[in-house]
């Protein structure tokens, strides 16, 4: 208890002591040494780089978790967040993040099919309203991949600007934290269907998401559908990457404790081999079946998050959440 307690002092410590950017919203990336503003090259910058909607739901996650676990953080954490300009982060009932470029800030619509709803129903929790962003068929096309309907966002990089990725993270984290409605339920299931049907197709284990890689880009959404292109893994800036699809380990996990088949279970015979004493690699190259060594707090949170999840089931049970 004494180590709980000494890292989660240490956690608040530091999400109270960085700079907000343009003193709203937290910068998308710091320095976890100095807590200082940087860029994605861990270069400190005076400024910063923006925020991202999502990234702030991704946070708000665990301390919901913590307020409604640990009370005695409660005060902490309110006081906290009552610095954050929360209406920044939506415009129209939408998600919205702000960049820089060439100097200048620019602010976008944030989030695809599947992120955006997740991202948005977990800002309903802090008693934020997304109303557009919680919506899944606003922009809803469907994609035939063996026999199997696919839902994914229409709006995709040459239309809108931005990449439609159709992968498993916003739908594994919902059914482990939040719980399913009908349609993210159902589109979860398509999903790993086709993951399935994959395997039964082509013999390559398949458990698809975004992941660090331990080599250039160092950051890959594999998907199952993307700009238009079936089993694509890209960067994103859109230049695509097919030679480093991997199977997940993270993904592994969430499906097996989501789904508990076969199948899942001949993915988490594969990847129980790259336990380390530093935590989990974050999976295998697929044409080589060589190891990504790269070792992140994304991979093993969601790991921790998934044993969590298949001792005591979803982890931020309350109300039910609204169909849409």
């Amino acid at each position: 208890m004494a180590l709980f307690e000494y890292r989660m002092n240490k956690l608040l410590d530091s999400l109270e002591k960085i700079k907000l950017y343009d003193d709203v919203l937290p910068n998308k990336v710091y320095n976890t040494k100095t807590l200082k503003m940087t860029d994605y090259s861990n270069s400190v910058t005076v400024d910063g780089i923006g925020w991202s909607a999502i990234d702030v739901g991704r946070i708000l996650s665990p301390l919901f978790f913590i307020k409604k676990h640990y009370g005695q953080y409660s005060e902490r954490i309110h006081k906290m967040l009552s610095k954050w300009d929360f209406t920044k982060l939506e415009k129209k009932g939408q998600l919205q993040g702000c960049g820089i470029e060439d100097k200048k800030q620019f602010c976008l619509q944030e989030g695809r099919l599947g992120y955006e709803q997740y991202t948005a129903n977990i800002f309903t929790l802090f008693a934020v309203g997304l109303h557009s962003s919680m919506k899944y068929t606003s922009y809803l096309g469907f994609k035939t991949i063996d026999d199997i309907h696919v839902p994914y966002d229409i709006r995709d990089k040459d239309n809108f600007g931005a990449n439609n990725y159709v992968l498993m993270e916003p739908y594994i984290l919902d059914g482990l934290e939040l719980g399913w409605d009908y349609h993210s339920k159902e589109f979860s299931y398509r999903l790993y269907q086709v993951q399935e049907a994959r395997y039964k197709k082509t013999g390559i284990l398949t458990a698809i998401t975004e992941d660090h890689i331990d080599q250039k880009p160092y950051f890959i959404y594999n998907t199952i559908f993307v700009n238009k292109q079936e089993w694509s893994a890209i960067a994103e800036t859109g230049e695509v990457f097919n030679d480093l699809k991997t199977l997940s380990t993270k993904a592994s996990f969430g499906l097996h404790v989501l789904y508990d088949t076969d199948y899942t279970q001949k993915l988490m015979d594969k990847v129980q081999t790259l336990q380390t004493d530093k935590g989990w690699y974050a999976g295998f190259y697929e044409n080589d079946w060589r190891i990504n060594k790269a070792i992140t707090c994304n991979t093993n949170a969601i790991i921790l998050e998934s044993l969590l999840y298949k001792v005591e089931g979803t982890l931020l049970k309350t109300t039910k959440k609204m169909e849409q």
